[in-house]
């Protein structure tokens, strides 16, 4: 990945991942509007662990732009066929949304990639910063 950025390597990926609800090059467009700088992670973790692997990827992010303030978040999540995905699971968000106020934006994506094993998910997201007037 040598040239490449984390955040440019996630949006290829995003762009590039056809699943149940997509991201698409205008949510990119959208999502880099009035930002004065973005975040970005890649990560893998079990099912049962989705809730905690995200907001603490999401407090890690803030905690090293905390003199800003975060304003949109893009993500995608991807799991094989085999791994059972509920509402139940994906519950966090709205909780992720409310603690954000409705000032935060946030768009995301679900995709089906069987090079992922069964069980885990992988969670790919990008997080816009501005400074706090």
């Amino acid at each position: 990945m040598y040239g490449i950025s984390l955040n440019e390597q996630i949006e290829y990926d995003l762009l590039n991942t056809q699943g149940f609800t997509n991201i698409d090059q205008s949510d990119i467009e959208h999502f880099k509007r009035d930002i004065e700088k973005i975040e970005s992670a890649s990560l893998e973790c079990p099912l049962v662990e989705i809730e905690t692997t995200f907001v603490q990827a999401l407090l890690d992010m803030k905690k090293r732009n905390s003199e800003m303030q975060c304003v949109k978040i893009l993500f995608l999540l991807k799991f094989s066929e085999q791994t059972v995905l509920k509402m139940d699971d994906m519950s966090f968000i709205d909780e992720v949304m409310n603690r954000g106020g409705e000032e935060l934006e946030c768009v995301w994506g679900m995709a089906v990639d069987n090079g992922i094993p069964q069980g885990l998910v992988k969670i790919m997201v990008l997080c816009g910063f501005n400074n706090i007037d």
